[in-house]
């Protein structure tokens, strides 16, 4: 990477830092580009020049993570049943992302979460991730990835995800994400594999 790339790597890295600090003081709505430029120590221009809109900042390289997830998905080993491989390769993913990227998971969860004007968003980039998981289900089966099992698994492998993330930041992301999404893997594996007990629970381990 040259010097001139890793300077603006680290400009719109210092973007995004101080808008989900500022987020996470004032609020997603009560925050201005104009702020967050200031803080960054850049432009309004420049601001405008890595991101198209503020909520971008929040769903950031989107457009290049999910098919490098869905790349992922493709090379998992054939003879896996779907979920397991979905389950491997986020796990995989994520490693490759770091603790960093925890944090700002965490960030970027309650600051969705407190600002309605942003579900509309969340839902688009949640919508893309499981036209990606399908699109990589159907790449390993060799089936067109419209086929109506590969669209429903994506669609239960988002929704555990989904569950599992829930779970996660609303404990502060005291137990590993790795560990939250092997919960809810497994708990669905459960349910979908035996009817309980009445009145019985399937324990998901917090006292």
């Amino acid at each position: 990477m040259s010097l001139r790339e890793r300077k603006k790597l680290a400009t719109r890295q210092r973007i995004v830092e101080v808008a989900l600090r500022r987020f996470a003081e004032r609020g997603y709505e009560a925050t201005t580009v104009e702020e967050i430029a200031g803080d960054a120590e850049v432009s309004v221009t420049t601001f405008f020049r890595y991101f198209r809109t503020k909520d971008e900042v929040l769903f950031i390289d989107t457009d290049q993570r999910a098919p490098a997830f869905r790349a992922e998905l493709e090379a998992r080993p054939v003879q896996e049943p779907d979920l397991v491989a979905v389950h491997e390769a986020l796990r995989l993913f994520h490693q490759r992302e770091g603790a960093d990227d925890d944090q700002r998971r965490l960030q970027r969860h309650k600051i969705v979460a407190e600002a309605p004007v942003l579900r509309g968003r969340a839902a688009e980039v949640s919508a893309q991730w499981r036209d990606e998981v399908a699109a990589g289900l159907a790449a390993r089966r060799g089936i067109p990835s419209g086929a109506r099992e590969v669209r429903l698994t994506a669609a239960i492998a988002l929704t555990i995800l989904t569950f599992a993330e829930d779970e996660w930041c609303a404990l502060g992301g005291a137990t590993g994400w790795d560990t939250a999404l092997a919960d809810a893997f497994d708990c669905f594996s459960t349910l979908a594999t035996r009817a309980p007990s009445p009145g019985a629970a399937i324990s998901d381990g917090r006292q």
